[in-house]
C-alpha cells in the first residue's frame, strides 16, 4: 500500500482547476460537497479524503501498469490541496503539475478578465508559448 502524502497548491477557484484537470485529459472528476475517502488500487477506502476526486480509473488511461490510487483535492482554508500517494507522485503528479499549474493559471485569466469586461486576445507562438494580451 503506497503512502498517501498532501501537497500545498495555489489553487482556490474550483472551476478553474476542473477546467485545467479536463485540458490535462481528466474527463470525470468527482464533486463533493463533504470530502470523499479515497480508493487504493486495490478497491480498499483509504483514510485520506478530497472534495474532488480522479479515479484511479482516469489515472491508469494516462499511465500504463494499471495499478495507481485516486488522488484528488481537499479544500482547506481556502486552498486546495493535492493528496496523492507517493506512487502517483512519481508517476502522474511530477510530469503533470507544472501544465496543471499553467492551465490552471490560463482560465483564472481568462475568468478574472470576464468578471471585469476586458477582452483577451490569444497568440500562439512557434515554441509553444502561450501569450495573452488584455485589453
Amino acid at each position: 500500500m503506497s503512502h498517501m502524502t498532501t501537497i500545498e497548491t495555489e489553487f482556490r477557484d474550483e472551476e478553474c482547476l476542473l477546467k485545467a484537470l479536463k485540458d490535462l485529459g481528466v474527463e470525470d472528476v468527482q464533486k463533493h460537497s463533504t470530502p470523499h475517502q479515497l480508493e487504493g488500487y486495490m478497491g480498499d477506502l483509504r483514510e485520506q479524503k478530497a472534495h474532488l476526486v480522479v479515479s484511479r480509473e482516469q489515472v491508469n488511461k494516462h499511465l500504463s501498469g494499471g495499478s495507481s490510487n485516486d488522488f484528488g483535492f481537499l479544500l482547506k482554508d481556502g486552498k486546495y490541496q493535492a493528496v496523492v500517494s507517493e506512487y502517483d507522485k512519481s508517476r502522474w503528479w511530477n510530469a503533470k503539475h507544472g501544465l496543471l499549474t499553467q492551465r490552471y493559471n490560463y482560465h483564472k485569466v481568462f475568468k478574472e478578465a470576464k468578471r471585469q469586461h476586458k477582452t483577451i486576445s490569444e497568440t500562439k507562438l512557434k515554441d509553444g508559448t502561450i501569450k495573452l494580451s488584455i485589453a
